[in-house]
């Protein structure tokens, strides 16, 4: 995802589904809605958990949609919620995966 992409979350539907918003001049405020990703089973059987706290939201897990390459299932996505930034972690091999929503 670049620098010019922002993520916008959608509360008031289940699975809750995070929208991926892009701009297509730097210089321009305007952005496009590019596609959605909803937390739920991806078409390879891997599921997605996610964790508010604050304004940050914690996604782990596989994610699906227009966008399904948007979180691997070894990584965490990390999106602020003030400015809809989206940052990934690879999550290391053997290390503890997170539980429940």
């Amino acid at each position: 995802i670049d620098t010019n992409t922002v993520m916008a979350l959608d509360e008031d539907v289940a699975p809750l589904k995070i929208h991926m918003l892009h701009r297509a001049d730097c210089d321009d405020d305007t952005f496009r809605l590019e596609g959605s990703v909803q937390l739920a089973s991806s078409d390879h059987g891997h599921g997605a958990s996610f964790t508010r706290i604050g304004g940050l939201v914690y996604v782990f897990g596989g994610l699906r949609g227009d966008t399904s390459n948007l979180a691997a299932t070894n990584t965490l996505s990390v999106i602020d919620l003030a400015t809809g930034r989206v940052t990934r972690v690879p999550i290391p091999k053997g290390a503890p995966w997170p539980s429940g929503r």
